[in-house]
């Protein structure tokens, strides 16, 4: 879908869709390709995202921002597991990163996430949770418990 050229090709703001959609079908990973366009905007001096393009009438549109969102949510997987965030779901989709580090702020303070993918192909995670914030953190399909404090995981 991504590199058929025969459809019609998102826009900044649907793209956003397009990121869930991958989250959804597993392809998570898939969103860090796409974000060579918002590193143009870089490149070309931005500070702010514009609303279609370096040629855009708005250089700084809210909803072009959403890959903040998808690098928290997706990449280092960070999500509301329950109603009102009682309990957290970590899940992150890496792809070819070695590394990342995040943090999401919650009600009760922090979440913080650090990855590193070892070279023996284990993924050493640190996940920081605040107060008595429970969650589960999965990778490769295994599950494993959280609890608020520092918790670490070695994982193949």
């Amino acid at each position: 879908m991504i590199e058929d050229k025969s459809i019609a090709k998102a826009t900044l703001y649907f793209n956003f869709y397009v990121f869930q959609a991958l989250k959804k079908a597993g392809f998570g990973s898939e969103i860090l390709p796409q974000l060579k366009q918002w590193q143009e905007f870089i490149d070309y001096g931005f500070t702010t995202f514009p609303e279609h393009g370096v040629n855009s009438r708005s250089d700084c549109h809210a909803w072009s921002s959403h890959p903040m969102v998808g690098l928290l949510e997706i990449t280092c997987g960070i999500t509301p597991a329950t109603p009102g965030f009682k309990h957290v779901l970590i899940e992150p989709q890496l792809g070819e990163l070695t590394t990342i580090e995040g943090s999401v702020i919650h009600p009760s303070g922090k979440i913080i996430t650090r990855y590193q993918k070892e070279q023996n192909g284990t993924l050493k995670c640190e996940i920081e949770l605040p107060g008595d914030l429970t969650g589960t953190f999965v990778w490769n399909e295994k599950s494993y418990p959280l609890k608020g404090g520092v918790n670490n995981y070695l994982c193949e």
